[in-house]
């Protein structure tokens, strides 16, 4: 994964946020956006689960949190990341640094959650948990797969990005596409200065 793909999954995320009014964004949102992904959506088939099922279970966890109007957000603003998001992100980070890669794998942030959140913490664990996606299960499949991060001539990457940006539909007018992608980097950068 490179940074545009990162970017789009993360902008996706919060783009889903915001349409939403949600006023926070969570690991739910997240999960939401990395279902776009080619990669997760092939690890899910190869364990008898299909993505779209997971995403209507998602869908719901959404209705309900849409009931409680005191989590509306305000016209253009941004989705807060809620900090299970931003450890996420930072664990995420982390095991690409560890694993000499620039950017990790779409797969690893779903690691990362299984890895770090109890069923009952998270809704989005605890649906992947219902399915029987588990952690160790998916570092097996994600350890089979080609490292498309060692090839530097591999476009699949640009195809995946088209992918995900096309699922997102038309973003909101450009300056809120730039804070999305303002507030992400600015999040990366702090996170990785305080090591």
């Amino acid at each position: 994964m490179d940074a545009q793909k990162f970017n789009a999954i993360l902008e996706l995320a919060q783009h889903e946020a915001m349409r939403r009014r949600h006023l926070y964004l969570t690991t739910e949102h997240l999960l939401w956006s990395l279902l776009k992904t080619p990669e997760v959506r092939q690890a899910l088939r190869a364990f008898g689960v299909l993505a779209d099922v997971v995403s209507d279970e998602i869908e719901e966890a959404f209705k309900m949190l849409e009931s409680d109007a005191a989590h509306e957000l305000e016209d253009e603003s941004l989705a807060e990341m809620t900090p299970d998001v931003e450890q996420v992100l930072y664990l995420t980070m982390q095991h690409g640094v560890s694993a000499q890669v620039k950017f990790p794998r779409a797969i690893d942030f779903v690691i990362v959650m299984l890895d770090n959140f109890r069923p009952e913490d998270s809704t989005a664990v605890n649906i992947l948990s219902t399915h029987g996606i588990r952690s160790p299960d998916l570092k097996k499949w994600a350890a089979a797969q080609p490292d498309k991060n060692s090839s530097s001539n591999d476009d699949s990457d640009d195809e995946d990005t088209i992918e995900i940006l096309h699922v997102a539909g038309p973003f909101s007018p450009k300056e809120t596409g730039k804070k999305i992608t303002d507030s992400i980097t600015k999040l990366i950068f702090d996170t990785f200065s305080k090591k």
